[in-house]
């Protein structure tokens, strides 16, 4: 049974609708690992949770997802989150979110007080999660609870415990926990802290730990986007590693396979969204190439204001304002993410002598490529052949999955 997104985003007189279909995919060599986030601030059509790809150290917002909190973990390919729902008598709600399929669903009630640090056991039978310093265990199927006691550090007062996460080492032998100010291994027998070392990072939220053993850590200082550090398992010294997005409530960090069709989806229909505004605004009619002032003055729109042509990087581009060709797909999907999520050269395309496909930008290694181009509709996929495929219809301005 096909499972269906929507999104709405307004502009202007327009309104632009992008609905998506996800299949179950099996695994492939393009997965969502890595560190996810989530934000407790996002609002309304706003997605709370982000992917941040440790290799590419890029950040994508993962759409589907609608339950703000401030903690977040992983086990497989799905995340966790409690969230509280009444104050006055601490009702709460354990939701999943499943990155195959970019679906939430509630799995279990419970009361907590709110949740701000939690983390999957090794296991996958309980999430273990903390208040401020009171720490818990949650059955991820009855949602009932177990209080485990109070975290307890010799150099650490109760405003210590505001901010900060847990979580388990590779080897599932350990409990970390990061406060405002360092990173303690957990004694859970008496649930004392023992201090591994100072971070120095201010507004410091979420922490993660690799299958390989390397920690992440996320702070932020007044004014500024969050930023990734790792941190020294000796030591606990921070050394920046990435950027991220404005906020982050919390990490958690999987090794399962996520569908990322979706989530390239929902970036190009911003960059979409984006683009067709644009036009509105500058009081265009009609067609128009290299319309000054969006992005780098290089995008080709159609008559009904959508992009079908934009410059792909060290490359020269047409400045046709017609249907799409595979060339113009491929520069459209280079130029709109980045160069991220890199086209490979097989599939359609102006040939070359030794066989390879003429595409600006593409490589011999890359996991999609773009199927064809047709009737003004652009389709991508998966390199390997993977089911799945989104489509980008520059008529309509609609990006779908299917």
């Amino acid at each position: 049974m096909k499972q269906i997104l929507k999104y709405n985003v307004q502009i202007a007189a327009a309104v632009l609708v992008t609905s998506a279909c996800f299949p179950v995919l099996a695994d492939n060599g393009a997965c969502l690992s890595g560190l996810y986030a989530i934000d407790r601030y996002a609002t309304g059509e706003e997605s709370v949770l982000y992917h941040l790809d440790t290799q590419s150290k890029s950040v994508r917002e993962m759409p589907g997802a609608r339950m703000p909190a401030s903690n977040l973990a992983s086990h497989g390919s799905t995340l966790y989150i409690v969230q509280r729902t009444d104050r006055n008598t601490n009702a709460s709600k354990i939701y999943a979110f499943d990155t195959a399929t970019m679906q939430q669903s509630e799995l279990a009630t419970t009361t907590s007080y709110p949740i701000k640090r939690s983390a999957v056991s090794p296991d996958g039978s309980y999430l273990l999660a903390t208040s401020q310093t009171y720490m818990y265990k949650f059955d991820l199927m009855s949602g009932e609870k177990v209080i485990m006691g109070k975290m307890k550090a010799d150099d650490a007062v109760y405003d210590d415990f505001d901010h900060g996460d847990i979580a388990y080492s590779a080897d599932g032998n350990l409990v970390y926990v990061l406060n405002a100010k360092a990173l303690y291994v957990l004694n859970d027998a008496d649930m004392t802290l023992s201090k591994v070392g100072e971070h120095n990072l201010h507004w410091a939220s979420g922490l993660a730990v690799d299958d390989m053993g390397v920690i992440y850590v996320s702070a932020r200082d007044r004014g500024e986007h969050a930023k990734i550090y790792t941190l020294d398992p000796q030591t606990a010294q921070a050394t920046f590693y990435m950027d991220g997005p404005a906020h982050i409530a919390d990490l958690s960090y999987t090794n399962g396979c996520g569908d990322t069709l979706p989530v390239i989806a929902h970036a190009l229909q911003m960059e979409v969204n984006k683009a067709k505004q644009y036009w509105v605004e500058s009081d265009q009619s009609g067609k128009v190439a290299n319309l000054a002032g969006f992005k780098d003055g290089s995008v080709n729109f159609n008559e009904q204001g959508f992009p079908v042509e934009a410059k792909d990087k060290l490359n020269k581009h047409n400045k046709f304002t017609k249907n799409p060709n595979a060339n113009r797909c491929a520069r459209m999907w280079n130029n709109f993410l980045d160069h991220q999520y890199t086209l490979n050269r097989n599939g359609k395309g102006r040939k070359k002598n030794d066989g390879s496909t003429k595409w600006y930008f593409s490589t011999a290694d890359g996991e999609y490529k773009v199927i064809r181009a047709r009737s003004g509709v652009c389709e991508y996929g998966y390199a390997s052949g993977e089911a799945g495929k989104i489509l980008y219809n520059s008529k309509t301005g609609v990006v779908t999955v299917e």
